[in-house]
């Protein structure tokens, strides 16, 4: 039925350039997700920068340095993660003092803040210390800025930490974290120039720039503490006769880089000479503005905006840039490489290639290209494309290489900078990233999937490097990676390359078991192949390993996680109405307690259901994530909406709680984001969008071809249906090019 079309698209005379003059920045709080899972810092960044000062709070080392509950500061370090599930970077720390006797005990010292006082907004962050030291921060791409305004007449001190470092105190076994470091003083007074390397998730080495906006009056270097080696660290003194409206302020500028000690000092020369610490914060602000007005929420309540410019922001604090001002960078074989326009890094590839991506093909399209060029180096310089990568390292952390289906997502959407020779060279790449790498990376075991079409639970007799544990995970996402390459394959024109890769896609169906319904772990071939016994598709914990046969998650879950072939899965299932079945039952069957940890079995510690968990589904981990949309597939959509809009209004709260899992890079936001809109990329790889339901009244994107606007309420049919320009949709997804050309979805109420 066509609706007329005038009714749908009244109000777009209304011009996004007026938008323009809109502060959308205020709806972000930095604050969100600062509590219990979602390992969010309050720290200002830049879009995709390289610096994200920030402070690291005391007790527990946490993730991201922060948790909102924490009443005291270890200290204000300059580089931090969004939403990982491991500590990392934490890098520079640095610490305003007045008690020139205060103790510096190893990573211990601690100053209680005034919690009252701390704010977060887009490009700037304040609080004060119990010693009435105010201390501010704003950032550019590279450059970490802080003003810290002492009491008048107050000693004025700075303790600097060039070792610190995010980590547990499991990480000891690393033995010294801070293997080799070196510094200078400069002869003004002012700056210190200087290197480490670092040892934690991944091995990195990181120059620095510390400046100061007046000269010190005594720099005294602290011996080192035994837990970080090598680390340099200070405390320095500046006279308190330097008054500035009556107090006594000094700026702190703090540039990195991944290539060289003069890298560091030209980003700082780059990026902040000539420009004062407001006039910075201004800018910084004006970026993020100009961002965030891509994707404006036109009608919808004040939580709603809250949480949906608050995902936007998450979404774009990274991939880090980690070329300099020059395009300079340290590749993934510790060498010098030049990018042409920007080269990145932190990409939480198992969690962002999900959505995360996706999304940044429609919101960022001019991104896209230096984010698969980053990728392809990277794969270049290391041996095999990336799996999770941090400045210029590999972590290894998680399974697959999703950075195939992220490159090819890109490839078909026109979004890759390749030429028909490059196109090859990338497929081998591709390929030889999936076989050629067991040695460093066991996790993937190319042997054991080319001996039996699946990953064993234990070495079989010609089985080599099977890891413990994942292995009915491992299977079905490698599955879904040859599947990406066959996609790929077909693309380009190799034929023959993608009937090949499609026989290795296939292998999802080997370990999954058509009697029970549930993909399930297997002996080796060489030992019959046998279902693992006993088996319950409920817990995670087999023999008492932490995850088993399965990845963060049970065979309830990791059972739908066959995204390139939703109806081949229908069909293992027994048919469309057996799956559909079995989805009802997935969101019905309760959690069970088999090891008193509720972070991995769905109930609190009082029985109840998480929140975000509904039955076996757990929003809080990303493989969930896509499950709710298989309904829409299998011709229920009406199921997949009610799910989908109980998920966006009980997993996403404006509050510093209000994340149920960790962001994961952006992940956990871009399921929101593309979930209010009414659609997710079930197959990331370039199939579209499957429909769900639109959640506020109106949305409105900035294509390259005008506007996409997305509406939800009463329509002239008022039959519930999805119209697309004034037509009626009939298939379950929307293309892409259908988004980036611009017109109006209505979603009928």
């Amino acid at each position: 039925m066509k609706i007329p079309f005038r009714t749908v698209i009244a109000t777009a005379i209304l011009s996004l350039n007026s938008a323009s003059a809109e502060d959308f920045t205020r709806w972000v709080d930095p604050f969100i997700g600062t509590i219990d899972e979602g390992n969010c810092f309050p720290g200002p960044c830049r879009p995709f920068g390289m610096v994200q000062p920030s402070p690291d709070t005391g007790g527990k080392v946490h993730c991201s340095g922060y948790k909102f509950t924490n009443t005291t500061v270890r200290g204000f370090s300059q580089t931090h993660l969004n939403g990982t599930g491991c500590p990392a970077m934490g890098d520079i720390a640095i610490l305003p003092l007045t008690d020139a006797k205060f103790r510096i005990d190893g990573c211990k010292q601690e100053v209680r803040m005034d919690k009252s006082s701390e704010t977060a907004e887009l490009g700037y962050y304040a609080v004060t210390l119990a010693n009435d030291v105010k201390c501010e921060a704003t950032a550019t791409k590279r450059v970490a800025l802080w003003r810290f305004t002492w009491p008048k007449d107050t000693p004025r001190i700075i303790y600097a930490d060039a070792a610190a470092m995010l980590m547990q105190p499991w990480n000891a076994k690393l033995g010294a974290t801070v293997p080799d470091s070196s510094f200078s003083l400069g002869s003004s007074d002012k700056t210190i120039l200087g290197y480490k390397k670092a040892l934690g998730w991944t091995p990195y080495k990181l120059f620095y720039k510390i400046e100061f906006s007046e000269p010190w009056a005594k720099i005294e270097r602290l011996a080192s503490d035994p837990f970080q080696g090598k680390g340099d660290r200070w405390i320095i003194r500046f006279n308190a006769e330097t008054q500035h409206s009556g107090e006594d302020s000094l700026e702190v500028r703090i540039a990195l880089s991944t290539v060289s000690e003069a890298g560091a000092e030209a980003n700082m020369k780059a990026e902040t000479d000539g420009r004062s610490f407001d006039d910075i914060r201004s800018e910084c602000r004006r970026e993020w503005n100009e961002l965030l007005s891509r994707a404006q929420l036109v009608k919808g309540s004040d939580e709603e905006k809250k949480n949906w410019y608050t995902a936007l922001y998450r979404l774009f604090i990274q991939p880090n840039v980690q070329s300099d001002a020059d395009g300079k960078y340290r590749g993934a074989d510790d060498a010098i490489h030049t990018a042409k326009r920007g080269h990145y890094s932190t990409f939480s590839l198992w969690d962002t290639f999900r959505a995360a991506h996706p999304l940044y093909t429609i919101l960022v399209p001019e991104r896209v290209p230096d984010f698969v060029d980053s990728l392809v180096a990277f794969g270049r310089e290391h041996g095999h494309l990336p799996m999770w990568t941090m400045w210029n390292g590999e972590t290894h952390d998680m399974i697959g290489i999703h950075s195939i289906p992220v490159i090819a997502d890109a490839w078909k959407k026109g979004l890759a900078r390749n030429g028909k020779r490059d196109a090859d060279d990338l497929l081998t790449l591709m390929v030889q990233s999936m076989i050629g790498n067991d040695g460093e990376n066991p996790k993937n075991c190319w042997n054991a999937y080319w001996e039996n079409g699946y990953i064993p639970y234990f070495a079989g007799a010609f089985d080599k490097l099977v890891p413990k544990g994942e292995s009915v995970s491992t299977t079905l996402e490698l599955a879904y990676d040859w599947w990406c390459i066959a996609d790929y394959a077909r693309a380009i024109g190799d034929r023959r390359s993608a009937e090949k890769a499609q026989r290795w896609a296939e292998c999802w169906k080997n370990v999954f078991d058509r009697k029970t319904g549930f993909a399930r772990p297997r002996a080796p071939k060489t030992s019959g192949g046998i279902w693992r016994e006993p088996f319950d598709p409920a817990n995670p914990h087999a023999d008492g390993n932490f995850w088993s046969d399965f990845t963060e998650a049970n065979s309830w879950i990791y059972t739908w996680h066959v995204f390139q072939d939703p109806q081949g899965l229908a069909e293992a299932l027994g048919g469309r109405q057996k799956a559909l079945a079995k989805l009802d039952a997935f969101f019905a069957t309760m959690p069970i307690r088999t090891s008193g940890n509720p972070d991995t079995e769905g109930l609190t510690a009082e029985g109840k259901l998480r929140r975000g968990q509904i039955g076996q589904y757990w929003h809080g981990n990303e493989p969930s994530h896509h499950i709710a949309y298989l309904y829409t597939l299998w011709g229920r959509r009406d199921k997949s909406a009610a799910i989908i809009g109980r998920l966006c209004r009980e997993s996403y709260l404006p509050k510093p709680e209000g994340l149920c899992g960790n962001d994961d890079c952006g992940q956990m936001s871009a399921w929101y984001l593309f979930s209010m809109m009414g659609f997710y990329p079930v197959n990331p790889c370039g199939d579209g969008y499957v429909f769900g339901e639109a959640q506020p009244e109106e949305i409105r994107l900035k294509t390259g071809n005008g506007t996409f606007r997305i509406l939800s309420g009463q329509g002239a049919s008022r039959e519930g249906g999805i119209f697309l320009n004034g037509r009626a949709v009939s298939g379950a997804r929307i293309s892409h090019d259908d988004i980036m050309r611009g017109g109006t979805l209505l979603f009928e109420k």
